[in-house]
């Protein structure tokens, strides 16, 4: 479960390292091939980077939530606080989707 919390955590600040690198030089007035490019980059490597550290982190975050599980697999100290950081990013992720689907299903647009 450690390893499982660290890798989620290691992809996450891995991927958005990589998107700040990338988008720090990127100009205001860029051109469309410059744009092009970090679109490219946002869809085939920060989404999907992205995506796997949510598969890996929100399970194993929920199964924590329990003190059992937490005295089994042996989380306290620096891995307690690696969970509670984990437990914050996997709770703005849920309610960042379900605000996404919220603004989808309620928007006055045909599907």
């Amino acid at each position: 479960m450690k390893t499982v919390q660290a890798l989620g955590c290691l992809l996450l600040l891995v991927a958005l390292t990589l998107a700040a690198l990338l988008f720090r030089d990127l100009p205001s007035q860029a051109s469309a091939s410059q744009a092009g490019a970090a679109g490219i980059f946002l869809f085939f490597a920060l989404g999907p980077a992205v995506g796997a550290a949510g598969l890996l982190l929100l399970p194993s975050t929920l199964i924590l939530l329990w003190p059992r599980m937490r005295q089994r697999f042996g989380i306290r100290g620096f891995w307690l606080g690696l969970w509670g950081l984990n437990l914050m990013v996997v709770l703005t992720g849920v309610a960042l989707a379900a605000w996404v689907g919220w603004v989808v299903l309620t928007s006055p647009f045909p599907r």
